[in-house]
């Protein structure tokens, strides 16, 4: 299932609002085409008139056989522009028209959100600064997302576990800078997410974090990185060459991609209860293929090419994106980088902080690592806090056990995340925070 809110718009010099479709939306089980699951109100599917089981076949005499095409064409919009979807309704052929609707804006009862842009690589990324309330000159907190390609503009989605850890942050007097990932979101002119390597990724967040150290209103020398998940490598290289006051990372790595990946693949299956004889047998016959990927860097082509390989190839890789998250030229890249080496170099105070049910970290040392690394060479710089019972996703669970009965059952949606949502994360972060000495 995909969840579709997007389409953008460039004026001459500032980003404008993206217009979005918003749907819920799945391939049709019945004919070629896209089922709507949910309409969302005030948006441009509302306002033209879809509903629910409603087939798409068609949008402006574009053929939409599957969720992939509807957005390849849906990324073509411009707000104002006129609409015609082809439908099927109760195998009735139908014909909608109407006009592309702007997105809304996020709003915040404990923060006030500016929405700008930054320059990069000749196209723009959306910015969003949430700053606190009745707060003169307040620290900030620069939030740098884990691994994927979503928007993180919460307008649609004011319960998203993700914007109520944002919300509580800023609620405790810090404000939170925020940019969208290349071609996300409002994001406009540059390589698209899914199809750049990981250093474009970072040279996104340098340049972000240069024009959030020239902003005013904020205390500059209390300006703080947040990495979370994949973040935890991108953090500590971005504080090298730009002076901040500290890092914050939340359920992250401290090996190489390679190294985590191949841990995290044993742990998951035995956290699943599979057959221990099952487990290693199947982490052998992909080893030597991920090796060849991530360390050796073949390429998708290169490995069809190996008979022993293909049947994998057709498994994790959607034409050149491996699990269809990222261009293979991503994984490269990002393996190449020594994770506890940039944290030597970062040379600022870190908060580790691990969930205790975290089954998206490969091992529950990784906390433990980068803190040993920075205090081996500046003894006190690190602290860890380990938060129970607290899965990746900022939510609790009573147990790993049950939270295996949850996903499994589909029980797991997003409103048991909002109503667990943890706050002793933001909690543990803002108090480190604010505490801060210079």
């Amino acid at each position: 299932m995909f969840f579709l809110l997007f389409s953008l718009n460039l004026n001459a010099q500032q980003l404008a609002r993206a217009g979005y479709l918003g749907i819920h939306l799945q391939d049709s089980k019945i004919e070629q085409g896209v089922e709507v699951l949910k309409v969302l109100s005030n948006s441009t599917a509302s306002a033209i008139g879809l509903e629910v089981n409603d087939v798409i076949v068609k949008m402006n005499a574009s053929e939409t056989p599957s969720t992939q095409a509807l957005i390849a064409v849906v990324a073509k919009w411009s707000v104002g522009e006129t609409l015609r979807i082809d439908i099927k309704r109760n195998g009735e052929e139908k014909e909608l028209k109407g006009i592309v609707i702007a997105k809304p804006i996020e709003i915040s009862e404990v923060g006030t959100l500016h929405y700008d842009e930054v320059a990069y690589d000749g196209g723009a990324l959306r910015t969003i600064l949430e700053m606190p309330k009745g707060v003169k000159n307040p620290p900030v907190l620069m939030y740098l997302p884990g691994i994927g390609c979503s928007s993180y503009d919460f307008a649609l989605d004011e319960s998203h576990v993700i914007k109520l850890f944002i919300e509580s942050i800023v609620s405790q007097g810090i404000a939170v800078f925020r940019v969208e990932k290349p071609g996300m979101g409002d994001s406009k002119g540059t390589t698209h997410c899914e199809d750049m390597d990981y250093k474009y990724e970072l040279g996104a967040y340098k340049a972000a974090l240069e024009k959030l150290k020239q902003h005013p209103g904020l205390d500059q020398k209390k300006v703080f990185l947040y990495g979370e998940s994949l973040s935890t490598v991108a953090a500590p290289i971005l504080a090298q060459k730009n002076e901040v006051a500290g890092i914050v990372v939340w359920g992250g790595l401290s090996k190489t991609w390679y190294e985590y990946y191949m841990d995290l693949i044993r742990k998951q299956k035995v956290l699943f209860g599979l057959d221990f004889e099952e487990i290693d047998k199947e982490f052998r016959e992909v080893q030597t293929f991920y090796f060849k990927f991530m360390v050796e860097k073949y390429t998708p082509d290169e490995l069809a090419a190996i008979d022993q390989f293909k049947d994998l190839v057709e498994q994790f890789f959607i034409n050149d994106r491996w699990l269809g998250l990222h261009h293979y030229s991503f994984f490269h890249t990002l393996n190449e980088i020594d994770v506890l080496t940039n944290y030597k170099k970062a040379n600022c105070p870190v908060l580790a902080l691990s969930g205790e049910s975290d089954i998206h970290t490969s091992n529950e040392t990784w906390a433990d690592e980068i803190c040993a690394a920075v205090n081996y060479y500046n003894p006190g710089m690190a602290t860890k806090i380990t938060i129970p019972e607290t899965t990746h996703h900022y939510f609790k669970v009573p147990s790993v056990k049950e939270y295996y009965e949850l996903i499994q059952t589909g029980k797991l949606d997003q409103n048991y995340k909002s109503k667990n949502f943890n706050e002793e994360i933001p909690n543990a972060i803002c108090k480190w925070v604010l505490d801060y000495k210079i």
